[in-house]
């Protein structure tokens, strides 16, 4: 049986974003133009009971968002990982993302691997994800597709 789980940020279905800068600053409902300056970090938590459906079942998942491809360099997203690395590869860094420095606002999809992602809410500041370099993103959201035997 499959289900699917849409979280968009900026709707009050994702619960559990925080962001911050100086000071922590909890998120829990926000425009959907909203942006975000993620230099210092966006720091994403899945709520609990998804947290747990994500664990127990196979999923498949993406992170969907806009970014302003202004200047040359690029941001990663992070993931919550206890897989070891293997031959130099570091599996929290789940996207490197390189600008083009175009002034636009492009689209980024990113694949969401269950081996590589714990949902433990034990990333940087109690997080499942992480949006981190000299960048705004914005219109982020999280699609997953759940499977399960019913």
């Amino acid at each position: 049986m499959k289900k699917t789980i849409k979280y968009i940020i900026g709707i009050v279905l994702f619960i559990g974003v925080f962001f911050t800068s100086n000071n922590e600053i909890n998120i829990n409902a926000v425009e959907l133009d909203q942006e975000y300056d993620i230099l210092t970090g966006l720091y994403i938590t899945v709520d609990d009971s998804i947290a747990l459906k994500l664990r127990e079942n196979y999923f498949e998942g993406y992170i969907t968002f806009e970014y302003l491809d202004e200047g040359l360099e690029n941001f990663k997203i992070y993931t919550d990982t206890h897989r070891p690395s293997e031959e130099g590869g570091d599996y929290s860094i789940i996207a490197s993302i390189n600008k083009g420095d175009t002034g636009e606002w492009k689209q980024g999809k990113v694949r969401v691997y269950k081996e590589n992602t714990q949902f433990t809410h034990q990333a940087e500041n109690n997080s499942d994800f992480i949006f981190k370099g000299d960048a705004k993103v914005r219109n982020i959201s999280f699609d997953f597709d759940i499977f399960s035997i019913q």
